[in-house]
């Protein structure tokens, strides 16, 4: 039992540990999607952002959330 708890605890921190680069994990999972429908220079063939717009518009989002968030005193 108490080696599940402490498998189960380590998934969880595990997880709360790759939170800040989730936006980069999903840019570089739908780099081809992005690049295609979201982003924003999509109508200018010169730039070669490649959706690295809508990678830079999620870090700030993730950013913001992770400033705005109340930090625990231990």
């Amino acid at each position: 039992m108490r080696i599940h708890l402490a498998i189960g605890f380590l998934i969880l921190y595990g997880i709360a540990m790759l939170r800040p680069i989730a936006p980069i994990l999903e840019y570089q999972l739908n780099r081809d999607y992005i690049a295609n429908v979201l982003c924003i220079n999509k109508d200018q063939p010169i730039t070669v952002c490649e959706g690295s717009c809508y990678l830079a518009k999620r870090l700030k989002q993730q950013q913001q959330k992770e400033q705005s968030a109340p930090q625990v005193q231990l």
